[in-house]
C-alpha cells in the first residue's frame, strides 16, 4: 500500500532510511566519517551497504542501526552498488575501472571484472535463469558478464559518452541504457543485439523501465533465412536527465508520450537531475504483474530534493510525494520494501 515502502539515500557522512510517503527518517546508518559515495539495501531492507571515500563498505543490520561488517573493495571509492534478487550478491561499481561481485553475507570476493576503460558508473543483476551481471563505464562501454564462469557474456559497444544509467525489462528479457550522448539503447539481453536507438535529446542520468517487452504476433514477418523475425516492441520506459524533465516513452515508436517537469527555474538545469531508479518488484512489495515493472519511482535532484513518481498505464506521470529537508547532495536512493506492521 502507499506509503508503506521505505527508501535510503546517502547523506553526507552517514546515509539516511527514510519513508517514503512522508520522508521521516526511520534509521541513521552513521558511516565511517567518510563522505558517502554509494548505497544499497538487500531485499527485505534487513541489511543496508554502505561505501564511501574511505575505500571500505559496510554492512549495518538495518533495525538498531548496527555495523555487522566492514571491507575495503576497490582501489578508488565505489560508485554504485546493487544486490541481486536473493540478496546474496553484491555488486560493486568502481572509480578504479573495476566492477566486482561480492558474497554479501560472508564479505568475500567472486568475481572481478576489468575489461572497462574508465569508471565504472552503474551494475545491475539480469532478472531470470541467466546469472549475469551488467555494468556500464565513463566511456561508453556496456558490459554483460556470466557469473557461471566469469567470461563476458557480450560487449555493447553503442554509447559514444558516458553510461550512467542501465535497467532491466521486469522479465530480464531487454536491456536498456543511458547516456549522456542524449540516446536510449535498447538490446535485447538474451542474444545481445541491438533493437533500436531512441533519441531522447538531452545527456541522461537515469531509467526506469515500466513495461518493456516482446510484442508477440501471429503473423510477423519472416527473415530472408526462413526465420523468424524478432517480434516488435512494445511497452514503455522513463528517463530523467540534466533538464530536470521525467518523460515517457514508446518503445515501439521511440516517440515521448508525457513529460513531467519537476521544477522552474535554472536550478533544475544542467546539475538539476538526479537518478530514477524504478522500485521493481519485490522492492516496492508490489510485484510485477504480467511482465509488467512496479509503477513508481523515486527522483533525487542535486538540490536535496527527492519527488516520489507514479506512472498511469496511460504512461501519465503522476507526482505523488515531495522530501524536503536538510539532506544535501543526494546521491543515491533504494526502495527497501515494506514496512513492519503497527
Amino acid at each position: 500500500p502507499r506509503g508503506s515502502a521505505r527508501a535510503v539515500c546517502a547523506c553526507g557522512e552517514a546515509a539516511s532510511v527514510f519513508e517514503r510517503a512522508t520522508g521521516r527518517v526511520e534509521a541513521v546508518l552513521p558511516g565511517d566519517g567518510e563522505a558517502v559515495t554509494a548505497c544499497c539495501l538487500a531485499p527485505g531492507g534487513a541489511v543496508a551497504f554502505v561505501a564511501s571515500r574511505s575505500l571500505q563498505i559496510t554492512r549495518y543490520e538495518v533495525e538498531g542501526a548496527k555495523a555487522s561488517g566492514a571491507f575495503k573493495a576497490h582501489a578508488a571509492p565505489v560508485l554504485a552498488m546493487t544486490c541481486d534478487s536473493s540478496g546474496g550478491l553484491l555488486a560493486t561499481a568502481g572509480s578504479d575501472k573495476v566492477a566486482k561481485v561480492w558474497d554479501a553475507r560472508k564479505l568475500y570476493c567472486t568475481h572481478v571484472f576489468r575489461e572497462h576503460g574508465g569508471l565504472v558508473l552503474a551494475c545491475t543483476f539480469q532478472p531470470g535463469p541467466e546469472l549475469r551481471l551488467a555494468t556500464s563505464a565513463a566511456d561508453g562501454s556496456v558490459r554483460v558478464w556470466n557469473l557461471r564462469d566469469s567470461t563476458c557474456a557480450f560487449r555493447l559497444d553503442n554509447h559514444s559518452s558516458a553510461v550512467p544509467a542501465l535497467v532491466f525489462s521486469a522479465q530480464g528479457d531487454f536491456l536498456l541504457t543511458g547516456g549522456r550522448d542524449r540516446v536510449v539503447n535498447v538490446w535485447d539481453a538474451r542474444a545481445g543485439v541491438l533493437r533500436k536507438t531512441v533519441p531522447v535529446n538531452e545527456a541522461l542520468e537515469g531509467l526506469a523501465c515500466l513495461s518493456v517487452a516482446a510484442r508477440e504476433s501471429v503473423g510477423r514477418k519472416r527473415k530472408a533465412g526462413g526465420g523468424a523475425a524478432a517480434p516488435a516492441l512494445a511497452g514503455r520506459f522513463a528517463t530523467v536527465g540534466e533538464e530536470g524533465r521525467v518523460r515517457v516513452w514508446c518503445a515501439a515508436s521511440g516517440r515521448c508520450v508525457a513529460e513531467r517537469r519537476l521544477g522552474r527555474g535554472s536550478e533544475f538545469g544542467e546539475a538539476g537531475a538526479g537518478l530514477l531508479h524504478d522500485s521493481g518488484g519485490d522492492a516496492a512489495g508490489g510485484g510485477a504483474q504480467g511482465g509488467v515493472a512496479s509503477q513508481a519511482a523515486l527522483c533525487p535532484l542535486s538540490d536535496g530534493q527527492i519527488f516520489h513518481l507514479e506512472f498511469s498505464s496511460e504512461g501519465e506521470v503522476e507526482v505523488t510525494g515531495r522530501m524536503l529537508g536538510d539532506l544535501e547532495q543526494v546521491t543515491d536512493v533504494a526502495f527497501v520494501g515494506r514496512a513492519p506492521p503497527g
